[in-house]
């Protein structure tokens, strides 16, 4: 695993803090890990859609209303 150092201003740090809590993470590199990843789904999808594939962000927006 890499280490990466990362400067975050104070209100997206709160938001950030306010996503641990809420989501039980047991630290700020489990949550960011996981936002990242969902980050880099959501912009592969977004490329796919580019591309003429349609559907995936629909599926990926209705489950991400019910977490």
């Amino acid at each position: 695993m890499q280490r990466v150092t990362i400067t975050l201003d104070d209100a997206l740090m709160k938001e950030l803090d306010a996503i641990i809590a809420a989501r039980g993470y047991q630290n700020r590199s489990e949550a960011i890990r996981d936002l990242a990843r969902a980050g880099m789904r959501e912009a592969a999808e977004d490329a796919g859609q580019k591309r003429g594939k349609r559907g995936a962000r629909w599926i990926s927006i209705f489950c991400g209303a019910v977490a």
